[in-house]
């Protein structure tokens, strides 16, 4: 017979965040005074990289200090969290651990960047969220479906460079690099992630297997 169809995975495009809204998120996620806006998410998991989050907090306030702020959204109820979450207060990190919250799109798109410092995720649907909300994404290549994700416009670096990803994390951050990055990457996306593009694909393929079974 035919072979099996694969249809990607596809998110809704998001509506447009008011400018008003942007700001006062951003207020809420520490960018006042011209600090950049760094946003991850996800399980406080080793897999998800909540530990390399922290990290590259310290690495860019050691480089840049007082120039960006850190939010992690997710995973209190993980093993890992309580252990970060020590070892941000001890350092005086710049990372604040938020608890999940119901949609996280809008503070997607209040921050300057999306970072996902997973070492293993298979395809994070939360980077296109971020993505088509119009973050920079970045991550490390070979975690699992990034590339895929966003082809030529992915921004990934070796597993565990974490300092060649702080440095890429503040140019796109501090520089209009990020945003054009993050429209690049959003119109990847868009074309074949979201509901508009890739529903279709799998009505298609539904209306195919319906008939090869009669």
């Amino acid at each position: 017979g035919e072979p099996p169809q694969v249809v990607p995975e596809f998110v809704d495009d998001p509506l447009p965040e008011s400018p008003g809204r942007r700001s006062d998120l951003r207020r809420e996620l520490g960018g006042t005074d011209g600090r950049a806006v760094v946003v991850g998410a996800g399980s406080g998991s080793v897999r998800k990289g909540l530990d390399l989050f922290a990290e590259s907090a310290a690495e860019y306030d050691r480089r840049w200090p007082g120039q960006a702020a850190f939010s992690w959204f997710g995973g209190r109820s993980d093993p890992l969290w309580p252990i970060v979450s020590a070892e941000i207060e001890r350092l005086a990190l710049p990372v604040t651990l938020r608890p999940s919250v119901p949609d996280l799109t809008p503070y997607l798109a209040a921050a300057d960047v999306f970072l996902h410092p997973a070492r293993r995720d298979a395809f994070p649907l939360v980077c296109l969220h971020a993505a088509l909300a119009g973050t920079a994404v970045v991550a490390f290549e070979g975690g699992g479906g990034m590339s895929e994700m966003f082809g030529p416009t992915a921004c990934l670096w070796p597993y565990p460079d974490l300092v060649s990803m702080v440095e890429a994390v503040h140019d796109l951050a501090t520089t209009d690099a990020g945003h054009e990055l993050g429209a690049r990457q959003g119109d990847y996306a868009r074309q074949r992630f979201t509901t508009g593009a890739a529903a279709p694909l799998v009505y298609e393929h539904l209306l195919e297997a319906a008939g090869a079974t009669r």
